[in-house]
């Protein structure tokens, strides 16, 4: 490997290593949307919600959590129906508490892959 593929890899096992600090940060902002919808029903925070786990589905992936992202586009897709009203509350109530808390156990997972080549 040549110095500029090292430095390149150096870069992004940086980033890896950063996202995987800030992981219990944006899971925390996930759950806590949802606590907040169970309170107050308001469809706003569905839409929140359904933004912060679609952007979690693209960056885990990224970062060597393939799990973690697929368990998160699944959650977005049943998000998007419930808004949409395709479907109805009580019938995803449980499995988005469920799907939320398998999240929650992929992210303390170690990445499938990193960026570490030194």
């Amino acid at each position: 490997m040549n110095d500029k593929q090292l430095e390149k890899y150096q870069k992004l096992h940086r980033l890896q290593m950063k996202y995987i600090s800030e992981l219990p940060d944006r899971l925390s902002v996930i759950l806590l949307q949802w606590e907040q919808f169970n309170k107050t029903k308001q469809a706003g925070l569905i839409v929140e919600l359904s933004r912060e786990v679609h952007n979690l589905a693209g960056s885990a992936g990224t970062f060597g959590f393939s799990k973690l992202s697929e368990q998160a586009r699944a959650l977005e897709k049943t998000l998007r129906q419930f808004n949409a009203g395709e479907v109805e509350e009580k019938s995803v109530m449980e499995p988005i508490s469920q799907a939320l808390k398998e999240l929650e156990r992929l992210s303390e997972c170690e990445p499938e892959f990193s960026y570490d080549r030194s």
